[in-house]
């Protein structure tokens, strides 16, 4: 496996508005996104973490999508990432190698068929390519 550079940022006092992942709420965080592909796979799968301030952190992790065809709800605030943050939990999601958000738009091959070596990782390596 081989990691692309880092990217940091923090956010201080960002208001998130009510959703289905969670309530209203002013949240600081610090947004650690990177890349990596597997050797000899010709991928790239992003992570992205969003860690609370350390005052709030509580030894929690959580990790979103994999619901229904979701790969991930987003990384913006109106995704799930907050509703970690707010119970102390550094969140995450991925693109599972497929750059992009919804399992069913992108694991088809350009033949029609089932792209079944990436499907195969997303269940047992968690993470598609």
């Amino acid at each position: 496996m081989v990691s692309s550079p880092v990217s940091t940022t923090i956010h201080s006092n960002v208001s998130i508005s009510s959703s289905n992942f969670n309530p209203a709420a002013t949240i600081s965080y610090c947004d650690v996104t990177f890349n990596y592909t597997h050797t000899g796979r010709n991928d790239r799968v992003a992570l992205t973490y969003w860690l609370p301030a350390p005052a709030d952190f509580k030894n929690r992790f959580l990790t979103t999508g994999g619901e229904a065809y979701e790969i991930n709800e987003g990384s913006s605030t109106s995704g799930s990432l907050p509703g970690g943050l707010m119970y102390g939990a550094v969140a995450s999601l991925t693109d599972g190698g497929f750059n992009g958000q919804s399992f069913d738009d992108v694991f088809l091959l350009a033949n029609g068929t089932v792209d079944w070596k990436s499907t195969s990782c997303s269940v047992t390596k968690g993470s598609m390519r």
